[in-house]
Parts: structure tokens; C-alpha cells; sequence
């Protein structure tokens, strides 16, 4: 008799539970964004908002697409996980853009 048994434990529940998590803090501080520059009328941050919203939903959605397809034995990267974390990375690397220019603008304005 030679039965394995395999706990994978709560990891995958706990790795959806963080990407959630990330996934709507970002959807929440795009839409201060784009409440803030709505109200001071900056045309650039209300772009950059709306991009943000767009790209989180959309990696929000291959994540989940791609939470469908787990499974604990596969060890493989796949296209989907790939393209949902450069998503997630962009979203990041956006947001830091646009508050280095929002810095940029106070401290040329004072």
C-alpha cells in the first residue's frame, strides 16, 4: 500500500486572499485619484485615474481567471499568470509615476 497523502494547507487561499486585497486598494486609491483631480481640475491625474481603474479591473479579472485554473500539482508558470502580474506591476509603476509628478508640481509651484 503505497497511499500519499498531500495537505497543500491554506496557501492558495491565503495567496487569493492578498491578491484581493492588493487588488482593491489599488481600485480605492484610483478613485481618490480621480475624485482629487476631478476636484483641482488636472486633466493628466484624471487620465492616469481612469487607466488605473481599467488596468486593475482588467488584471483583477485574469486573476481570477486564472485563480479558476489552480491546481496544487502543477508547478508551471502559464501566460495568464505572467500577464496578470506585468498588470498588476504596471498598475504599481503608474501610480508611482503619478505622484512623483504630483511632487514635481508642488515643488515647482512653492
Amino acid at each position: 500500500m503505497n497511499s500519499e497523502i498531500v495537505d497543500h494547507g491554506l496557501q492558495p487561499e491565503r495567496t487569493l486572499m492578498s491578491w484581493f486585497r492588493t487588488y482593491f486598494l489599488l481600485i480605492i486609491v484610483s478613485f481618490v485619484l480621480l475624485f482629487v483631480s476631478a476636484k483641482l481640475d488636472l486633466l493628466l491625474f484624471k487620465l492616469a485615474a481612469l487607466c488605473l481603474i481599467v488596468f486593475t479591473i482588467l488584471s483583477l479579472i485574469l486573476q481570477i481567471k486564472r485563480f479558476k485554473h489552480y491546481s496544487p500539482e502543477s508547478n508551471t508558470v502559464n501566460q495568464e499568470e505572467v500577464v496578470a502580474k506585468v498588470s498588476l506591476s504596471c498598475c504599481v509603476a503608474l501610480m508611482s509615476l503619478v505622484y512623483a509628478v504630483f511632487l514635481l508640481m508642488k515643488i515647482v509651484s512653492s
